[in-house]
């Protein structure tokens, strides 16, 4: 048997047993080295034993995703759980449903709910995805970092939420955000944008991944999805599991840098300073040291030329607006293009970025426009966290009279000058 070289099913699942048959380890330790469960183990040990060879190759079931083993009451009551409660581990499920079915194994209900939900991502290792290259697989998590700054849209101390985007191969940090919520699947699919383009970056590093892995993250408009797959070739998938994803980055920042920058530098700790140490840290420090391994699959990434190739990745605002004289208003300021002098008074709609909001995307009947710019930005780059603050304070200055939309342009144009 040692001796047959064919390069099959049978002969992989073989050779996997096969320290166990020469009685030379244990099925679990052999779980533990190959990641194939214990019950799939005994299953094909099992199937050696009385068929050879034979009893291992793979079959393909004609009742597939039916269930047979399982009653009707099991698979409804996997099927509760799941959809009660999308984030749960599908460990914590199995354990909730083998107390009613004690002949149910992991895999199986990992299938039903596979089956239920095609966005949920079985990974291996520590959860990672095995990709062997970079560029492959973008991740996104985030993390609730423990100082406390000043929330500047409500006026209160509380710990900021860093959020990530990284390549799963080098594990370098494709584009951040931080402020003090978790993020929507659309905030979450514009941070994408961010890190396919890369434009705050010094390094030319740019290219659509292949997946997306969305980790520890409740997602339930999974429709989405399915757009971005057929948009733009992107395929996305959930991992609920993965809480510690790319921990060393933030046990790194949290830990050692920020630890260091409070210690030694007497500088007030706000929101934009707090950006601004991230920031360096990952340009000068972080990435710096994964630019090599990063870089090794230039060839063969889709580079993005056109950047409104990834306008599906943007926030759509749903409500309509007539185009003005002055442009298109939004949030109290107008944003133009001699291109809308030609629609006054026509009904459009605009996507945002929120990493910038001196842009807006204009559309009319469904086609993209134009790119329209407010001018009260004077072209500095203002995130949505941070426009959201200034409005509030133009509010709270003007909180005992009404503030007219001529003031608040004023006012928020002061306020940019010296910002």
């Amino acid at each position: 048997m040692d001796k047959i070289e064919k390069n099959s099913i049978e002969i992989t699942r073989y050779n996997i047993i096969k320290p166990f048959l020469k009685k030379q380890k244990n099925l679990k330790e052999i779980s533990k080295e190959s990641d194939v469960s214990y019950s799939t183990l005994k299953r094909w040990v099992s199937a050696y034993k009385k068929n050879g060879l034979e009893g291992l190759k793979k079959n393909t079931r004609k009742d597939k995703n039916t269930f047979r083993i399982l009653d009707t009451e099991t698979v409804e009551k996997i099927e509760e759980i799941y959809t009660e409660n999308p984030a749960i581990k599908i460990l914590d499920i199995y354990k909730l449903v083998s107390k009613i079915n004690k002949n149910i194994n992991y895999d199986t209900v990992y299938r039903v709910i596979n089956n239920l939900d095609p966005f949920v991502k079985k990974v291996v290792d520590k959860n990672v995805p095995f990709t062997k290259t970079s560029n492959e697989i973008f991740e996104y998590s985030y993390k609730i970092l423990n100082i406390k700054i000043l929330d500047e849209t409500t006026d209160e101390l509380k710990n900021p939420f860093l959020h990530i985007i990284y390549d799963s191969f080098s594990k370098g940090i494709c584009s951040f955000y931080i402020n003090f919520e978790p993020l929507t699947i659309e905030e979450i699919y514009l941070l994408l944008r961010k890190a396919i383009l890369k434009n705050n970056y010094e390094y030319d590093i740019y290219g659509k991944p292949k997946e997306f892995i969305i980790n520890n993250q409740k997602v339930n408009q999974k429709n989405i999805f399915l757009e971005i797959e057929k948009k733009l070739n992107i395929k996305t998938f959930l991992c609920y599991e993965n809480e510690n994803s790319n921990k060393d980055f933030y046990y790194e920042l949290e830990e050692i840098y920020l630890k260091d920058f409070l210690i030694y530098e007497n500088t007030e700790l706000n929101y934009k300073e707090l950006v601004k140490i991230v920031k360096n840290f990952i340009y000068l420090t972080y990435n710096y040291r994964k630019y090599i391994i990063w870089d090794k699959n230039l060839k063969q990434i889709e580079f993005i030329r056109d950047e409104n190739i990834l306008n599906p990745l943007l926030i759509s605002i749903n409500s309509k607006r007539k185009v003005q004289i002055q442009g298109v208003r939004y949030n109290n300021l107008f944003y133009s293009n001699k291109i809308l002098n030609e629609y006054i008074g026509k009904s459009i709609t605009i996507k945002i970025d929120y990493n910038n909001m001196q842009y807006i995307k204009v559309y009319y009947n469904n086609n993209f426009l134009c790119i329209a710019k407010s001018e009260s930005f004077y072209n500095k780059i203002i995130n949505y966290y941070e426009f959201q603050a200034i409005k509030r304070y133009i509010l709270i200055k003007y909180y005992n009279k009404d503030i007219s939309f001529t003031e608040f342009i004023k006012e928020f144009e002061n306020i940019i000058k010296e910002y």
